[in-house]
C-alpha cells in the first residue's frame, strides 16, 4: 500500500493523459503504415499485368485437374468444344468484379484509415 501524498486526483488525471498520448503516438506510425499498404495493394490489383499470371496459372490448374478426373476425356468432350472458352470468358468476368470490388474495399479501408489519422492527430496536440 502507497503511503505517496501526492496521489491525489490530478495526479491521475495526469497519468490518464500521458497514457493516452504514449498510445496515440504509437497509433500514428501503424495507421501511417496501414495507409501505404493498401496503396500498394491498391496499385498492385490496379496494374493488369500483375493479374494475368494469376489467371494463367488458374486456368492450367482446372485443365489438370479435369485430365485427373476425366482422363480419358469422355466428360470433357461431351461438355464440347467451347467449354474451355465459355469457361475462360466467364473467369475472365469474375476477375474483372473481383478486382473491383477489392480496389472499393481497399479505398472504404483508406477512408477510415484517414478518418483515425485526423482523428489521433487532433488528440495528439
Amino acid at each position: 500500500m502507497s503511503t505517496d501524498q501526492n496521489n491525489g486526483p490530478g495526479q491521475t488525471k495526469k497519468s490518464e493523459e500521458n497514457i493516452l498520448k504514449a498510445v496515440t503516438l504509437l497509433a500514428l506510425p501503424w495507421l501511417s503504415f496501414q495507409g501505404k499498404m493498401l496503396d500498394v495493394m491498391k496499385a498492385g490489383i490496379q496494374d493488369a499485368s500483375n493479374i494475368k499470371p494469376f489467371k494463367t496459372l488458374a486456368l492450367h490448374e482446372l485443365q489438370a485437374l479435369m485430365m485427373i478426373v476425366d482422363p480419358g476425356g469422355k466428360w470433357r468432350n461431351s461438355a464440347g468444344a467451347e467449354f474451355e472458352k465459355k469457361f475462360e470468358d466467364t473467369y475472365n468476368e469474375a476477375v474483372a468484379k473481383i478486382a473491383s470490388g477489392s480496389i472499393s474495399f481497399i479505398e472504404a479501408q483508406q477512408a477510415l484509415i484517414a478518418s483515425l489519422t485526423e482523428a489521433v492527430n487532433k488528440g495528439r496536440t
